[in-house]
């Protein structure tokens, strides 16, 4: 059984606590609260104790005391309100306003979950998982996960299908994890698409389809996650026919299109050993991902863009910033990755454009620059990058940073839309439907909307009413419409089965 990687427990074990603002403790309204909490505190009021604990714990209508708020919420606790327990939990977790005590805290996280918490349900069996507070109890965990999972907990949901795809629960389970890792993706959880596609891709519950791993890889493809891209690209490495991606893939080498593994392996090997740098890079892909028979090692991974580099590939170069970016698999450098990033943009790489788009706009570490952000994006895209261009239409659509610009918006969504995202595909239909930056076409947006469910995407609040107000001339043309826009997806994308409109 292998174990969940740790950075993803331990980031859905983290709580934050709400945060405080400094004229809380003055504000009238709070301190007025404050003062009635007390009064029926005092009094044995456990869900007043709970209140009043936390506004001590806050500083909302008092002066901010972690230590007297944690006391009174641990009275409400041991009164059984479960919000209570949740609460003291995650105090005694962190070791804030009382002394950090892990086991104690899985005990009172244990009180909670019996009345139904979710969150405390899917923090428990985080700490079962990795035998934090105690000793591992995979099966418990599963028990505790599901019950968090049905109360639809994103984290839990997300989490539940990693453990099924990964066997923490002693083997891997495909099709329960497909089943909730498809959940996580609906949820908001666009990394579930990843390891959606892995799924469909090594046929693990049947024969493989490359042709549904390409759209799950695309319903993941955003510019600030490598993994999708490194997937795809592995992917269009063995089928140069393909269209998808073309403008914005990595260059591997031929040798990937070898079915047989050990067979490629052999071939390649045989390239590193001459020194080439296309192989190098490919390699690197591989360990990457922990691909074809090579075992997953990031920084291994590193080292071989990095020798690619060397040799001058300019996609190797592009991978060397970005992990000196992320920090994956080599110490983080912001201004390596920064100087690597705009060397390879003055050679008008397109990845690079785009990424360093991205950066300058969404990285915290990064010093912002908007207007370099958008003529970089704006380039990339018009160079057909639908990473560029899906990022644009929600920097217009929501006017953040950039000016709002719904038309400009609409173009660049269904730029990426016909590229192949489903995402973007969905957001086109909506677009339509409300008349935001095109005309509203309710045919088209029934079209749109079907060409994204091919793969599961999130739902649509409008969806309903578009049943509703769709006339019988608009589903003919919204069906004849659908087919035009199917056969135009990018190959190997047209073969996709359509689904009917309006459903």
């Amino acid at each position: 059984m292998r174990s969940l990687p740790i950075a993803t427990l331990v980031a859905l074990m983290l709580f934050a606590f709400p945060s405080v603002h400094a004229d809380d403790s003055t504000d009238p309204a709070k301190v007025q609260r404050f003062e009635v909490y007390k009064e029926l505190a005092e009094q044995g009021d456990a869900r007043a104790q709970f209140q009043l604990g936390t506004q001590y714990f806050l500083g909302q209508g008092t002066a901010a005391d972690k230590v007297v708020g944690v006391q009174w919420i641990r009275k409400a606790a041991d009164a059984g309100v479960a919000d209570a327990q949740e609460f003291f939990a995650m105090a005694l977790q962190e070791g804030v306003g009382t002394e950090r005590n892990v086991a104690e805290a899985q005990r009172w996280f244990v009180k909670a979950a019996e009345q139904g918490k979710a969150r405390s349900q899917r923090l428990l069996a985080a700490m079962l998982l990795t035998g934090t507070g105690g000793e591992k109890n995979a099966e418990q965990a599963r028990i505790w996960l599901t019950k968090a999972a049905e109360q639809n907990d994103s984290d839990a949901v997300y989490l539940l299908g990693l453990s099924h795809f990964d066997g923490a629960f002693g083997t891997p389970d495909y099709a329960q994890a497909k089943l909730w890792l498809s959940k996580a993706y609906i949820s908001g959880k666009p990394e579930a698409a990843d390891y959606v596609g892995q799924i469909h891709e090594r046929g693990v519950l049947g024969s493989a389809d490359v042709v549904q791993a390409v759209s799950w890889y695309l319903a993941n493809y955003r510019l600030n996650e490598a993994t999708s891209l490194l997937r795809l690209s592995l992917l269009v490495a063995a089928h140069p026919e393909w269209t998808v991606l073309k403008d914005e893939r990595l260059q591997l080498s031929p040798v990937l299109g070898q079915a047989d593994d050990a067979a490629m392996l052999t071939t390649l090997r045989a390239e590193l050993a001459a020194g080439d740098a296309t192989a190098l890079l490919s390699y690197g892909v591989l360990q990457y991902l922990g691909a074809r028979g090579v075992s997953k090692d990031h920084k291994a991974a590193f080292a071989s863009f990095k020798a690619a580099a060397d040799k001058g590939s300019a996609d190797a170069r592009f991978l060397v910033a970005r992990q000196y970016a992320s920090g994956d698999g080599v110490e983080a450098n912001r201004v390596l990755a920064l100087q690597g990033l705009q060397a390879l943009v003055n050679e008008n790489h397109l990845l690079a454009q785009a990424y360093l788009g991205h950066m300058l706009r969404f990285d915290s570490l990064t010093a912002r620059n908007v207007g370099e952000a958008e003529r970089l994006l704006t380039t990339a895209a018009q160079r057909g990058s639908i990473g560029a261009a899906s990022l644009l239409a929600y920097l217009y659509e929501t006017g953040k940073d950039f000016s709002k610009d719904n038309k400009k918006a609409f173009e660049h969504q269904l730029q990426a839309a016909r590229g192949g995202m489903p995402f973007a595909q969905s957001q086109v239909a909506g677009m339509y439907f409300y008349g935001t930056g095109v005309s509203d076409d309710k045919a088209a947006a029934s079209a749109w909307l079907a060409l994204s469910k091919r793969v599961v995407t999130p739902s649509t609040s409008w969806e309903s009413r578009l049943e509703s107000e769709l006339r019988d001339k608009d589903r003919k043309r919204a069906t004849r419409l659908l087919g035009e826009l199917q056969a135009q997806q990018p190959t190997p994308l047209a073969v996709l089965p359509a689904l009917a409109v309006g459903k």
